[in-house]
């Protein structure tokens, strides 16, 4: 969906410093359309079907001159204003990711409760779940490793990170930490609240790292996460599948919450098993694949076939490609001795080693 917002202030400068800055950071998503004149202002709202009027308090704007379910909010100088004349103050020189989700938070002020989908055909959103029955495997390098390399394509797809994982904090290795803004409490709470735009919150809620790839941060308290139950998981997901946000969705998922999202999973382009090549980690691969066929044939999917194998932290004197998986082998990631696992992220994604899962999961 694409924002249509009005700013009215008298500062032309400001106007024409926003809004190439702000069309720039969230290309596709928003127009910014800038006046100094209330009356052109009030005037062209309609006529671009405006969802949200952002106006210095000085022209007296009142909500009652916008168009129906068109939001208003007053621009001041001061960041401690949260609202005048019960009306949301909007800070002037906030960060652009801070001004975007008060757009977005204004928007939803005249949206109704979030439309759940239960269907899960159409869209062009690409899921990639990767997951292992296998504890202490590397899953998460392997997962962010891949959405790495989907994001430095050519194509420059938008990718994201999902990590379903309560206990783990993969903003130390990606360096997306929240500084101060929102985490992954933040998507429980918006995922909790089922109102508005949940597509649009969930976009603000997430930041890109370095190659392009968005994340949600880490969440500070982690049993924050204890509120997000079976339901709420299917509610984000089905927020995100498919979505007008994101072109790739990449999900690192423990093994035994699987059947609880089973109607996602059987949407992934594949579903990646990840094992260290050692014996009793291939056998847990080799058991997966026969609870994966139980629950094709319980939900009559297709899931298994579109299953792989990667072999990571393999080492010639341990591990070998497993000649009874029933399950392909798509890539095998050498394993790095005594570097930390940031260094082992850039090694696996500078060697191209998955180079061959990229090909067969892309479009």
């Amino acid at each position: 969906m694409r924002i249509q917002l009005i700013v009215l202030d008298p500062d032309q400068d400001y106007l024409e410093r926003l809004a190439p800055r702000l069309m720039s950071a969230y290309p596709g998503r928003i127009d910014v359309h800038g006046f100094t004149d209330a009356h052109l202002a009030l005037r062209a709202a309609p006529d671009v079907r405006a969802h949200v009027f952002l106006a210095d308090a000085s022209f007296g704007i009142t909500a009652d001159q916008l168009p129906a379910r068109c939001s208003m909010g007053w621009l001041v100088d001061s960041p401690a204003v949260a609202a005048v004349d019960g009306v949301l103050a909007v800070p002037r020189y906030s960060r652009l990711d801070e001004l975007f989700r008060h757009i977005v938070q204004l928007m939803d002020a005249t949206s109704g409760s979030v439309e759940l989908r239960r269907h899960h055909g159409g869209g062009s959103t690409r899921l990639v779940t990767v997951s292992s029955p296998a504890g202490g495997v590397g899953t998460s390098t392997v997962a962010l490793t891949l959405a790495r390399t989907l994001a430095m394509q050519a194509e420059r797809r938008r990718v994201l990170y999902l990590d379903l994982d309560r206990c783990s904090d993969t903003s130390q290795i990606t360096g997306v930490v929240a500084n101060g803004g929102p985490t992954f409490s933040d998507v429980v709470y918006a995922v909790k609240r089922r109102r508005g735009n949940l597509q649009l919150q969930l976009d603000t809620l997430s930041r890109p790292d370095a190659y392009g790839v968005h994340h949600f941060p880490t969440a500070v308290d982690p049993a924050d996460l204890l509120d997000m139950d079976d339901e709420d998981v299917v509610v984000l997901l089905d927020a995100l599948l498919p979505s007008d946000v994101f072109d790739c969705v990449v999900l690192d998922v423990g093994f035994d919450r699987l059947e609880e999202i089973w109607n996602h999973v059987e949407r992934s382009a594949r579903l990646v098993l990840v094992t260290d090549g050692r014996p009793t980690p291939n056998l847990k691969v080799r058991r997966a694949s026969r609870i994966l066929e139980r629950l094709d044939q319980t939900h009559e999917t297709s899931v298994t076939s579109r299953s792989t194998v990667v072999y990571n932290r393999a080492s010639a004197s341990r591990s070998q490609v497993d000649p009874e998986s029933p399950l392909p082998s798509v890539a095998v990631v050498a394993r790095y001795e005594g570097a930390t696992e940031a260094d082992v992220l850039e090694h696996i994604y500078a060697a191209g080693a998955l180079g061959s899962l990229v090909s067969a999961v892309s479009p």
